[in-house]
């Protein structure tokens, strides 16, 4: 039995990270979420994903974004042959998240991949990491694979829909852990 901080510990560990909200943070604004104008005083402001639309039509925010230290950290000592990431994207804005892959963490441009439906998200990336599986690590047990995530929702859905492991990325706030081997 091993739990997900020995499972990420682990040289034979895969990782596949979502963007928005776990390789990205959600601070777009001076000093708040949203930038001044997107109040919340309508219900699509409120919406996270509604205000980043509504900034991507104007600016590219992957542009700005800087590395969180703690998964950046991970990565450089984990190794990006093993570092995937799997984003929802119905925007069109594919280009400039692989870039802020490739420049922020350095995980190749062809570790990025994208699922198109927000609702059928969870069985999208089963379907990605099935992929990865497949193509480079068939003899790994599905144990290995740890998708890491900022929705418990989908994380939750992932454990009830197939055997991969799961985090939420509140698991890097103690990084590095001390595990036991």
């Amino acid at each position: 039995m091993h739990t997900v901080k020995e499972i990420l510990s682990d040289p034979r560990a895969v990782v596949i990270f979502d963007i928005d909200g776990t390789l990205t943070e959600y601070t777009y604004g001076e000093r708040t979420l949203m930038p001044k104008g997107m109040d919340g005083s309508n219900l699509d402001q409120m919406s996270t994903c509604s205000g980043l639309r509504e900034m991507a039509k104007t600016r590219d925010i992957y542009s700005e974004v800087e590395a969180l230290p703690a998964i950046k950290d991970y990565i450089d000592r984990h190794g990006t042959d093993r570092i995937f990431v799997c984003s929802v994207e119905m925007e069109g804005r594919e280009k400039e998240k692989i870039s802020m892959c490739e420049r922020v963490y350095g995980i190749p441009a062809s570790h990025v991949c994208f699922v198109q439906d927000e609702v059928f998200r969870a069985e999208e990336k089963t379907l990605v990491i099935d992929t990865i599986r497949r193509k480079y690590f068939p003899e790994l047990e599905p144990k290995w694979f740890v998708m890491v995530d900022d929705s418990s929702h989908l994380l939750r859905k992932m454990t009830a829909i197939s055997d991969y492991s799961t985090a939420l990325v509140t698991v890097f706030l103690s990084y590095p852990w001390k595990v036991s081997r």
